[in-house]
């Protein structure tokens, strides 16, 4: 029974890695928010959204095995739906209280919810079990059945944990702001300078650091860094005060330290927290937004694209889908080839555009009653389609300017027909020329 009892210990021990591993640190990086209305999720299901759907059944499943276990280490004692209950309740705030920590995630009443809903659950049909099945079966029986039951609720952890082991920098994009405006090699030593800030969060100067992660071997190489220094164009042009008046960074690195062959992706270190991606990566003489295995120019030469794509700065790429998000100066051109996931017909290609701000109080009067903190500008692709005033080549073109009247602190976009959303992703906008323009300028 002792054995039995500890086999079980260690599978309820390995069920709870894997969903801290699944429910935290696999997670992408989050700007921290909270839902403390209950049922709110319940509301935007109803309304159409079938993902926040999927996200509840999602939350109740995933804590349907702690009520398994539960029932196992309760049974017998007074009260022990209400214990297995109160167990799952603080297990979940415990997780929520860790995506908050790490960055991992946004405090969701609903989620204690669900997940205490799951824990019920598994409870209730583990004594529905235990009463009507494993109690007619001989006791060796029996304990083969709720071993093998533990295998598989642990293994359930395992094996979402496995699906989702990919890092997510898209969220990352909208975490912080950050720039390197120059990447340049000083005597003996290679340098970055830049800004960085996150919105209403004064990071630590002293614990402010860059690190080169070599996109061949892995290798992470930690710079000297000095943050700290003044800037007052970030300061004109975010408005966020202490948070961003003194967020210029210079960072240097031995050249003996790096492979001047290689490209590296930036890091940012910011005090407690791990290191996480910056979605800028820098080779000795060039700074870009994708890595350069992923780039693939489209072809406009002898097009009236030339300058756009010579001159600007391609910030999405999605060759599977033939898509390129480029920026020169004040604006954003969608590139589109025929391949293209238009709708079947016109009118039904929208091209998702949300604009995170740090100036909230400067959105739309109708954003800020929802109390949202991004101003939603999607629109038909035909609406803003500039391929009938200028040579385009093979490609259609729908362009965008970025907002004058609130800062651009991140943007998502996306494509969405009539089967649902195509393809989405997150990315920074070059700030340099904005900061050059300020506001309205």
């Amino acid at each position: 029974m002792k054995r039995k009892k500890w086999t079980m210990l260690a599978l309820a021990t390995i069920y709870m890695m894997f969903v801290l591993q699944y429910a935290v640190f696999n997670r992408g990086l989050r700007i921290q928010y909270g839902r403390t209305v209950l049922f709110s999720s319940y509301a935007v299901w109803l309304q159409g959204n079938r993902g926040e759907g999927i996200a509840i059944l999602a939350n109740i499943v995933l804590f349907m095995p702690m009520g398994f276990f539960f029932t196992y280490f309760t049974e017998g004692k007074k009260h022990g739906f209400a214990k297995a209950v109160s167990l799952g309740f603080l297990c979940s705030l415990l997780i929520e209280f860790l995506q908050v920590a790490f960055t991992k995630g946004m405090f969701e009443a609903d989620d204690l919810l669900n997940n205490s809903l799951g824990t019920a659950l598994g409870y209730l049909i583990s004594v529905w079990l235990e009463r009507h099945l494993l109690s007619h079966l001989h006791p060796k029986v029996s304990s083969v059945l709720i071993t093998l039951a533990g295998i598989m609720f642990a293994t359930i952890g395992a094996y979402e944990a496995l699906m989702n082991i990919e890092v997510d920098i898209f969220n990352s994009q909208r975490f912080f702001c950050f720039e390197v405006e120059d990447a340049s090699v000083h005597g003996g030593s290679y340098e970055l300078t830049g800004f960085a800030f996150m919105p209403e969060k004064e990071l630590p100067q002293r614990d402010f650091t860059l690190f080169l992660k070599s996109m061949d071997t892995g290798k992470m190489i930690q710079m000297k860094t000095e943050y700290g220094i003044e800037r007052d164009d970030v300061e004109e042009y975010f408005q966020c005060g202490e948070d961003d008046i003194h967020s210029g960074f210079c960072a240097i690195v031995d050249m003996s330290d790096i492979d001047k062959k290689q490209e590296y992706e930036v890091y940012v270190k910011y005090g407690w927290m791990f290191p996480i991606p910056s979605g800028v990566y820098v080779t000795l003489d060039d700074i870009h937004f994708l890595p350069e295995e992923d780039i693939s120019e489209p072809k406009v030469a002898g097009t009236d694209l030339e300058e756009i794509v010579n001159e600007g700065t391609l910030l999405f790429c999605d060759p599977n889908q033939s898509c390129y998000v480029y920026q020169h100066d004040w604006s954003l051109y969608w590139l589109a080839s025929k391949d293209f996931p238009f709708g079947k017909t016109d009118g039904y290609t929208l091209i998702e555009y949300h604009v995170w701000t740090t100036q909230v109080e400067n959105l739309p009067e109708d954003r800020r009653l929802l109390d949202l903190d991004f101003d939603w500008i999607s629109r038909n692709f035909e609406e803003y389609e500039i391929s009938d005033t200028m040579n385009c080549g093979l490609y259609r073109v729908y362009q965008r300017d970025l907002p004058r009247d609130y800062s651009v602190l991140s943007v998502f976009t996306g494509c969405r027909n009539e089967n649902g959303l195509a393809w989405s992703g997150y990315f920074r906008p070059v700030y340099t020329s904005m900061l050059k323009g300020s506001q309205g300028g």
